[in-house]
């Protein structure tokens, strides 16, 4: 195996194995820095911190009888501001908002906000560009978690114009968008972590950032607006530059990590975890993004583990942005309704996605894409790379589901009808996908469940070398979220509405029924192999 560095900063690295395993290294592995052992590993992806900055470090890995070294120099750091200096508070009792955002406001560029262990309450912490926040292992960014404590980010607005009776001036003025919500540019809380226009920035550390979600009523009633929309736990708005490494986020009151029409982004060996219980806890949602990498992530949660957005049609016709060029490998995944999602609000579209060398665990669906008439025919889904992937005990391992009924309008006429509509400027598409290499191992519902419109259907899937058992005693499930779709067990490959299914090397072991149903599919090519029942 060969090692590379993913990234470098002033306290910490990351480092990364180069093989072909999923999320996991073949073996376990010994971290010597300078000399000193720094513990085990046996993730593909790994973080070494607490260093010291503009200081050159060897590291040495050894696994079995082999081992491998790297050295580097971190990078300078133009200051160290440690919050306690400005007044916070480690014991958890009382806000220390005051004093982190007055440290925050003070580092200079190139500077580091250091906490140290402790519990540190506060509402909201804002970003400032040039600045890094590091959290030393113990330390705790916990949400006050009360909306009488929170800013509200105001949605669709004009900013107000100067002066008296300029009406006029004032609507000539640019919109501009600061919260939304699922979505829409609506009003939302601040996130405990929040990020307006900021550029080179990180969050790094072996600490945790705690959203507040259970300890406040944020999961309660989680469909009604109360004052505003509930908040994230990181939220970033027209963000560049940005790298999260390292840290656990958790306990969020709705999406955990929420990039925003934000460019130039790294996620690396973060954790994710919410309860199994918590509504709309999805993991990371990067919407209207460009430039994304998340590698080493380990994500837990309520809804979706990864969701890739682009709003609704009202953004697609203002701030026209799709979310492309996105890369996510060796990551794990567990739980959550999806590994990797890629809707359902995706007006302005979503291309180029590359999903390599992950693993997903017992989530609802394994790759699932879900949009509905009415997003608009800006919504283009194209370039998915699905590549080297495990699946165990995943229900649904393949979902592309057109008619998802989730939303205000899900269950109507327009969105629900089986019948072939005209095609015009609200109609989405779904371009080419690729699955190769995959193995999906205790599968529930169904291999493969892919539900396109009679008059646009799916235009091209590629499946090679894919390999779908299921479990011997297989629980039924919902395969996608449309109505006149119940309850299925142990159904291999169903296709409907797709212009193009290629298949080679397929093969599903332990289904029910038929291993393969196709209804309205224009054209098959390919070899197909489905093991004879025992």
């Amino acid at each position: 195996m060969e090692l590379q560095i993913l990234k470098i900063s002033s306290r910490f690295a990351v480092l990364e194995w180069k093989n072909e395993s999923c999320y996991y290294t073949q073996q376990q592995y010994e971290i010597y820095v300078n000399g000193e052992w720094r513990g085990k590993g046996q993730t593909n992806v790994f973080g070494i911190y607490d260093l010291l900055p503009d200081t050159a470090y060897k590291a040495v890995l050894r696994y079995g009888r082999e081992e491998r070294t790297l050295e580097f120099c971190t990078q300078r750091e133009a200051a160290c501001l440690n919050v306690l200096s400005f007044g916070a508070k480690p014991e958890g009792e009382e806000s220390s908002a005051e004093a982190i955002n007055a440290a925050v406001a003070c580092c200079p560029q190139g500077g580091t906000v250091y906490f140290p262990p402790g519990i540190y309450k506060t509402n909201t912490v804002f970003l400032k560009s040039g600045v890094r926040l590091y959290l030393e292992k113990g330390a705790v960014i916990k949400s006050l978690a009360s909306r009488r404590e929170l800013a509200v980010l105001p949605g669709d607005m004009r900013p107000q114009a100067e002066g008296v009776g300029r009406a006029a001036d004032e609507a000539k003025r640019e919109r501009v968008n600061f919260g939304t919500w699922e979505g829409n540019p609506v009003d939302c809380f601040a996130a405990v972590i929040t990020g307006i226009g900021v550029k080179d920035a990180e969050i790094a550390g072996e600490g945790e950032i705690d959203g507040g979600g259970r300890d406040g009523d944020w999961w309660e009633d989680p469909v009604t607006k109360r004052g505003a929309w509930r908040p994230r736990t990181i939220f970033l708005n027209g963000c560049e530059d940005i790298c999260i490494a390292g840290v656990t986020i958790g306990n969020s009151p709705s999406w955990t990590v929420h990039p925003y029409y934000c460019k130039k982004l790294a996620f690396y060996d973060v954790t994710i975890r919410n309860p199994a219980v918590s509504p709309n806890t999805d993991g990371l949602d990067p919407e209207s993004c460009q430039d994304v990498v998340i590698a080493g992530a380990r994500i837990s949660v309520g809804d979706d583990c990864i969701a890739i957005k682009s709003g609704r049609k009202g953004m697609a016709k203002r701030w026209l942005c799709p979310s492309e060029r996105i890369e996510i490998r060796n990551c794990l995944m567990e739980r959550g309704h999806g590994g990797v999602v890629i809707g359902s609000e995706i007006a302005c579209g979503v291309k180029e996605v590359l999903i390599k060398q992950c693993l997903m665990r017992e989530t609802d669906r394994g790759l699932r894409i879900k949009t509905q008439r009415g997003r608009g025919n800006a919504s283009v889904v194209s370039g998915i790379f699905f590549e080297n992937v495990i699946m165990e005990e995943v229900k649904t391992a393949f979902s592309i589901n057109m008619y998802y009924y989730w939303g205000p309008d899900g269950h109507s006429e327009y969105v629900q009808s089986r019948k072939a509509l005209p095609v015009d400027e609200r109609t989405p598409r779904v371009g080419d996908l690729h699955m190769r290499n995959v193995q999906c191992r205790g599968c529930q519902a169904a291999g493969v469940y892919f539900l396109g419109l009679p008059e646009q259907p799916v235009e091209l899937v590629e499946m090679e070398g894919v390999s779908i058992e299921f479990a011997e005693s297989c629980r039924p499930d919902e395969p996608v979220m449309a109505d006149g779709v119940g309850p299925v067990s142990g159904l291999g490959i169903y296709a409907e509405n797709v212009r193009s299914l290629k298949l080679s090397d397929v093969c599903v072991s332990g289904y029910k029924g038929e291993p393969v149903q196709l209804h309205g599919v224009w054209e098959v090519k390919g070899d197909y192999f489905g093991k004879e029942q025992p």
